[in-house]
């Protein structure tokens, strides 16, 4: 992801305390973000119990992610990302006559979601689903 966002490759150790911070809102907030894949798991199950079931009895995990699987709602999610990445992703402060100066690229916050967020996401969902008929 690094290489996508960052601006430059010049060593800078006066921010190497910032940075880490950063970092690591940054790391908890993808981890929130992934893991609030256990509740869109449960509501899927609950809409569709027997499907579910059957799948998570069989271990069944390519079937399972078939199943949560929606390309039309992550195609929203993208193009919505897309559009909130240009909008919030420049510098206000630029006059309209200026071209817009992005902090990121839009298409990379984009690639990222489609490459890493979705996926690490639909995995939690996966693995939840397969432990979801176990007792405690």
């Amino acid at each position: 992801m690094i290489p996508m966002i960052a601006k430059s490759e010049e060593e800078q150790p006066e921010n190497v305390g910032s940075c880490t911070l950063s970092d690591i809102e940054l790391l908890q907030a993808i981890s929130r973000r992934v893991h609030f894949g256990k509740f869109v798991a449960e509501t899927k199950f609950l809409a569709e119990r027997e499907k579910f079931t059957e799948l998570i009895k069989a271990r069944d995990s390519q079937g399972i992610d078939e199943a949560i699987t929606n390309s039309a709602v992550e195609q929203q999610i993208l193009d919505r990302l897309l559009l909130k990445a240009e909008t919030y992703g420049t510098d206000p402060t630029l006059r309209y006559s200026q071209k817009a100066q992005g902090n990121i690229e839009p298409e990379a916050v984009v690639k990222i979601y489609k490459e890493c967020i979705i996926p690490l996401t639909k995995k939690v969902e996966v693995d939840y689903l397969l432990r979801r008929l176990e007792e405690n």
